[in-house]
């Protein structure tokens, strides 16, 4: 939920060496001979493109949960399948629920029912070096399934359709961006935000790194403090805002991104404003 932070759970290790999965046995099998299957079963679903619409290097994807809508998550890595084309090395721009920085990145591997994935540590040092800046807080990368549930999608996609292929992920969480929400306008091109949207641009220039941007919609009603609920009216008005949002992602620069992000002061909480700059604003690229 942009602008706003949960606090961290208790009892996380301060320094972990390796990130676990924690919605395995909820959001999709705890078994790897039932959860394997259950990801095929969804992009079995999707028919095959014989031509590939985008750069596949840049997916963006939801993080709601598989089961409100696992089909969008299929629709979306059934690009890779249909291109026959998978990378290995993956940057992972996720949403920091938990994080207090406005970037952070934890250089660690990632460990699922279907086994574990290295970090990429030279792509780390790479970003690092010309961004100082990047916050280091472990706890906030802890239980984000903003993260878990691109990894496991990745390495579903990997065993069903590229067997043997191995990867290496760079976890990265982005925050609310709210001072320029709020403002009305992207960060300036000298802001940590802007800096580190160029260094991650630069590192796309390797045909076989991926940066995936695990976002999600608005959030709406008395769950997200909202005094009031999400009836048929409200869905519908948040429905258009969202529209408009999405539109001038895909087609405009960043700057009619956050004009209309200011006209609410993001008030339906899009959950993914800073991963979207990072992911566009580097290479002037469109959602």
């Amino acid at each position: 939920m942009v602008g706003r932070r949960s606090p961290p759970s208790e009892g996380l290790t301060p320094a972990p060496t390796r990130l676990t999965a924690r919605c395995a046995g909820s959001c999709y099998p705890a078994d790897p001979a039932e959860a394997l299957p259950f990801f095929a079963q969804a992009l079995r679903k999707v028919a095959p493109q014989k031509k590939i619409p985008l750069d596949p290097r840049y997916p963006i994807v939801p993080h709601i949960d598989f089961r409100v809508n696992l089909d969008l998550y299929a629709q979306t890595y059934a690009l890779w399948r249909d291109a026959n084309w998978f990378p290995t090395r993956i940057v992972i721009l996720g949403v920091g629920h938990r994080c207090p920085a406005e970037l952070a990145s934890l250089p660690v591997g990632y460990q699922t029912l279907l086994g574990g994935v290295e970090a990429d540590n030279d792509l780390f040092s790479s970003l690092s070096s010309t961004c100082p800046f990047l916050g280091s807080e472990t706890r906030g990368f802890q239980g984000e399934h903003s993260i878990e549930f691109v990894v496991i999608w990745l390495q579903a996609l990997r065993d069903l359709f590229f067997p043997g292929r191995s990867f290496t992920i760079l976890p990265i969480l982005c925050g609310g961006l709210q001072p320029a929400v709020e403002a009305g306008a992207p960060p300036c091109e000298t802001s940590p935000e802007s800096v580190f949207a160029r260094s991650l641009g630069k590192l796309s220039h390797d045909p076989d790194t991926a940066i995936v941007a695990s976002i999600d919609g608005c959030h709406v009603g008395p769950r997200f403090q909202h005094p009031f609920a999400a009836d048929k009216k409200i869905r519908a008005q948040v429905a258009e805002w969202e529209k408009k949002l999405w539109a001038l992602a895909s087609t405009e620069t960043l700057s009619g991104f956050f004009q209309h992000l200011g006209t609410n002061r993001n008030g339906f909480y899009f959950d993914g404003v800073g991963v979207l700059h990072a992911l566009l604003a580097g290479q002037n690229l469109r959602a």
